[in-house]
């Protein structure tokens, strides 16, 4: 019987991770590490409240085989300093945490934004791509050095298993680059060059992939996703928006007015990713049993059916029924902007 710890699981992934275990594998003991004192888990898991960057946290994981490293949803407004201490320092508390506590499997969970969004590049992109997080978006910058920090923790500790499993982004949980907001959005802005292609991933997904590696005792780099990716067309089709097609340099004049309007989807570098978001090739995790139960559009009509009664505006997520109150926040003057510029 293994002792198993999810720190970050006060969310909806460290809910599914937790689900999960509890499904597969009952017998194992579960425990639910998280900041907040009363996270919602299921029935025989104990929970453990404690900051990731918490100096006791080695006595708390205690007899723990497997510490499964989740990534938190990050906070409206987080500055990049702040995130480079929830992310990078509290991963560095972790892993000390871990070694202290003699833990044997280790598994580190995190968006594939570490890849980068760049041009001229052969995709779907396979676990061995190197990471190339763009420099103008801290939180991608932030994950890329996590995974060199466990990179370096994994050579210091030849004897523990370490699994690094990388996600397609899941949109309001994972997404650096304001992908929930673009979504839920009354139109949505794409380059007119190249095609975007939109690849996603979910919670329950991530789920299966998680238990499968603790289960296995996987050690390695493993992309989390549903399979391939969809067209703009696509996307369009199934959130009912007005496709608003800009030039790259109309494009970068509109996220550059929203970065300055303070608007949480353009809050650092984040054009690459509107012009050429990663895809990742999920197929070594599938040669090890692993099958996905959503493909993109399924995942992208989960998250529409889960904010159905929102539209995005700015900083805002405003329900439908009140939005004729509500002023017209920044994300709504990037729209107007947007179609000024577009009818010249």
């Amino acid at each position: 019987m293994a002792r198993v710890a999810v720190v970050g699981a006060g969310n909806p992934l460290g809910l599914a991770v937790l689900t999960e275990l509890a499904a597969s594998q009952p017998a194992w003991e579960r425990l639910a590490v998280d900041v907040e004192s009363q996270p919602t888990v299921p029935p025989l898991t104990q929970v453990v409240q404690a900051d990731i960057r918490d100096r006791t946290l080695g006595q708390k994981l205690r007899d723990v085989d497997i510490v499964i490293h989740l990534p938190a949803v990050r906070p409206t407004g987080e500055t990049p300093d702040a995130g480079y201490g929830r992310r990078v320092r509290g991963t560095q508390n972790l892993l000390r945490a871990a070694a202290q506590a003699d833990v044997r499997h280790v598994v580190v969970v995190i968006g594939g934004a570490v890849y980068g969004a760049h041009p001229h590049r052969v995709e779907p992109l396979d676990p061995s791509a190197a990471l190339a997080a763009n420099p103008g978006l801290p939180a991608a910058m932030h994950q890329q050095l996590v995974c060199e920090e466990v990179d370096r923790w994994a050579e210091v500790h030849p004897g523990v298993t370490v699994t690094r499993l990388r996600t397609a982004a899941m949109p309001g949980l994972t997404d650096v680059a304001g992908l929930a907001g673009r979504l839920l959005a009354p139109r949505l802005l794409v380059p007119t060059d190249p095609e975007v292609r939109w690849q996603f991933a979910t919670a329950r997904d991530v789920a299966t992939a998680v238990v499968l590696v603790a289960e296995q005792t996987l050690d390695g780099t493993f992309n989390v996703a549903c399979p391939g990716s969809l067209p703009t067309t696509a996307v369009a089709d199934l959130t009912g928006q007005v496709i608003m097609p800009l030039d790259p340099t109309a494009l970068e004049s509109l996220v550059s007015r929203g970065r300055r309007l303070g608007v949480p989807g353009a809050a650092g570098d984040v054009l690459p990713f509107l012009r050429w978001p990663p895809v990742l090739e999920v197929a070594a995790l599938q040669a090890r049993g692993w099958s996905p139960q959503d493909t993109n559009e399924s995942a992208l009509r989960a998250f529409l059916a889960a904010h159905a009664d929102v539209t995005a505006v700015g900083p805002w997520r405003l329900r439908r029924a009140g939005l004729r109150q509500a002023l017209l926040g920044a994300a709504g003057l990037l729209t107007v902007a947007g179609w000024r510029m577009i009818r010249g």
